[in-house]
């Protein structure tokens, strides 16, 4: 049982896995099989050509039923209100052999206060144990044409580094052992001086825990032997001693529930994400470090930002950018996507601005990530990428005392790809618009599960009755916002034009009939309805 004011809702992970591909067109899904296969594409272009996937197909070579499908998840709170200590932890997952177009359709959407490591592992039991039985062969419809044997596997996990540690029953990012790939041990190291009041004449000194590099000494990586290694030594009443003589366990902190799954590996099972750790950690905290350091500072740009400003306003950029960044007087609050376009596309503006050993420095982020986000990667891409991010780290110009977690984890992001393929295939990025629909869906204050669960459901019976039986009718707009949002499509403006019986009556009975639906109103006998 959970402990109160935990609630944890499971919903059939069977079923909607049935529902989804049974919705899809045979096309759009590209189910792999061992037999045949290519154990080593020349290019990766997805995660069926990581070396994840490639392991299960080998795995399976010799077995009768050999095609199988697999999942990626995503496991992030959100608080449901400004301000609310109440929060919404959801564990979302895409089908991984879906076309990349179609994977993180709101049609394909499987899926208190932070919860704690043990209430996590409570959870994850739940779904570990549904997952386990998927993993045999079963019957699944394809379309309405065809059927397949087919098993299933979660191959990856994908968040953020607070809920990493979470998942990974790992200690926080910061902590001493806080990577999530690596068995590094941070070092602390005095941060600011700072007076502890106006009338005293005590300095108060603030620590930071930083990760640097280790010279001639090989970094162990995660694993599943390597934590029954570390659980074997420590029941056995060996004792690990930092060089303070406190004990530890290298971040373990106890099981793991998701590596109970066939293809969950304690270390490279976990992603390393853009989102989170690049645009939002590692460029960010460059940007940091130009534009909020002293102008004694050489990378300081502080005296350069109205110029630079200028430089950003007269760059054209692709079609295809959804958000193009801001002033960069703003960047501490820039959004990831911002941030994104500002290190992948702008960063040549700041060669003027830059002394050539930080614009050097910052050439080696960019340029190593945007291999990384390449739709097609070959080994020869791979060995740059490696050299590229490594020195980034390895060659840190700034102060040690700047080498966080955000910085140190950079290294990883090689393993990633070699393991998964492109990293846009797999970004949070995929996963964020998603909690966004489903937090925003929340408008009560009472029984959030049940109205998230009912949402839910009225979300995809919608869609699916708008698409397949109802495409010309006032209902269509609607979903399409849904899908959308507000930034891309106008709130429609309320209608009284009238919707045919038909469509209206196929709609109704979709929706559940033990839910009353506060945002429509609807006169039975006029068959009117109006969006609120």
């Amino acid at each position: 049982m959970l402990v109160p004011p935990h609630t944890f809702m499971v919903m059939n992970i069977e079923q909607q896995i049935r529902q989804v591909l049974n919705s899809m067109n045979p096309n759009d899904l590209k189910l792999s099989s061992s037999r045949g296969s290519d154990f080593s594409p020349s290019l990766m272009t997805d995660i069926q050509h990581g070396r994840v996937y490639m392991n299960i197909l080998r795995t399976l070579n010799n077995q009768r039923e050999s095609k199988f499908i697999t999942l990626t998840c995503n496991v992030d709170g959100v608080a449901l209100y400004s301000h609310s200590e109440q929060h919404m932890w959801t564990f979302t997952a895409c089908i991984n052999e879906i076309k990349r177009t179609l994977r993180f359709s709101i049609e394909n959407i499987i899926g208190h206060k932070k919860p704690s490591r043990i209430i996590m592992q409570k959870m994850l039991s739940s779904i570990v144990l549904r997952l386990n039985e998927l993993q045999k062969p079963n019957f699944y419809q394809i379309s309405n044409f065809s059927q397949e044997m087919l098993r299933l596997y979660l191959i990856g996990v994908c968040d953020d580094k607070p809920a990493n540690s979470l998942v990974q029953n790992q200690p926080e990012p910061n902590a001493l052992y806080g990577c999530s790939k690596c068995e590094i041990a941070g070092i602390t190291t005095p941060c600011k001086v700072l007076s502890s009041s106006i009338l005293s004449n005590k300095k108060k000194i603030t620590y930071v825990r930083i990760f640097p590099t280790p010279t001639h000494q090989q970094i162990e990586l995660r694993s599943n032997f390597r934590w029954m290694e570390i659980s074997h030594a420590l029941q056995n009443k060996h004792s690990f001693l930092t060089e303070d003589n406190q004990m530890h366990s290298f971040g373990y902190l106890g099981e793991c529930e998701l590596t109970n799954l066939a293809y969950i590996d304690r270390g490279t099972s976990f992603m390393s994400d853009t989102l989170h750790s690049i645009y939002h950690g590692a460029f960010k905290r460059l940007l940091q470090l130009w534009t909020k350091s002293s102008k004694k500072d050489p990378w300081s740009i502080v005296g350069f930002l109205p110029e630079i400003h200028a430089d950003l306003g007269h760059i054209r950029y692709p079609s295809t950018t959804t958000r193009a960044p801001r002033s960069i007087l703003k960047c501490s609050n820039l959004k990831a996507n911002e941030s994104r376009v500002l290190l992948l596309i702008c960063y040549p503006v700041f060669k003027s601005y830059l002394p050539e050993k930080y614009y050097k420095h910052l050439q080696m982020l960019a340029f190593g990530i945007t291999i990384g986000e390449s739709s097609n990667i070959s080994s020869k891409n791979i060995n740059d990428m490696q050299m590229l991010l490594s020195s980034f780290v390895d060659n840190f110009p700034y102060p040690e005392r700047y080498v966080v977690q955000n910085i140190h984890c950079v290294k990883h992001f090689v393993t990633t790809v070699e393991d998964f393929g492109p990293l846009f295939n797999y970004s949070t990025f995929n996963y964020e618009s998603t909690i966004g629909y489903l937090s925003a869906s929340v408008h009560g204050t009472k029984r959030l599960a049940t109205e998230l669960m009912l949402n839910l459901q009225l979300f995809k019976q919608s869609y699916f009755a708008s698409k397949h039986h109802c495409s010309t009718s006032l209902v269509s707009p609607f979903i399409q916002y849904l899908c959308d949002g507000k930034k891309y499509r106008p709130r429609e403006k309320l209608s009284d034009e009238k919707i045919t019986k038909d469509d209206f009556d196929l709609l109704f009975q979709a929706v559940p009939k033990n839910c009353l639906i506060k945002s429509m109103k609807f006169d039975s006998l006029i068959q009117n309805f109006t969006l609120l």
